[in-house]
């Protein structure tokens, strides 16, 4: 499978919710970094996606291939979404539950690299921006402080 198929599902598997195969496509020694104060693992990747899915049940992440040479391919994401969910970020138990607002986000691109070995993501690194990821979605909903006190 070329590493840019492997890169797509992904992205498609979470839009769907589907996290056993999002589990499947992430290797055991998986890491994502970029938007997240520390690389986190494929547990708390996914616990992440899961996180994003249940306050944004019709997310999607407009995934674009940019580039494909070898194991890595480089593209772009831009998150939208409606928060019809519960939004209960997963940083270690600091930040507050988000309930349901109606709002609809559109977060700026950001650029994204995967290393894709076999059949499997081993590596995901985003090139967040203040605008995106997670300051963003809060700013958005207009969460002004998303930390417990």
């Amino acid at each position: 499978m070329k590493p840019a198929h492997v890169a797509e599902q992904f992205q498609q598997a979470v839009e769907r919710g589907d996290w056993e195969t999002c589990n499947r496509l992430l290797a055991d020694d998986f890491t994502f970094s970029g938007p997240t104060p520390r690389p986190l693992d494929k547990r708390a990747c996914i616990s992440m996606h899961k996180a994003l899915w249940a306050g944004f049940p019709n997310i999607k992440f407009h995934f674009q291939v940019i580039s494909e040479s070898g194991e890595v391919v480089k593209g772009s994401v831009q998150i939208t979404g409606t928060h019809t969910g519960n939004l209960i970020p997963p940083m270690q138990g600091k930040f507050v539950s988000i309930p349901p607002t109606g709002k609809n986000i559109s977060l700026p691109s950001e650029q994204i690299e995967y290393t894709v070995r076999g059949s499997q993501l081993v590596n995901m690194k985003v090139a967040a921006s203040p605008e995106a990821s997670w300051p963003g979605i809060f700013k958005q909903l207009g969460v002004d402080n998303p930390f417990r006190t």
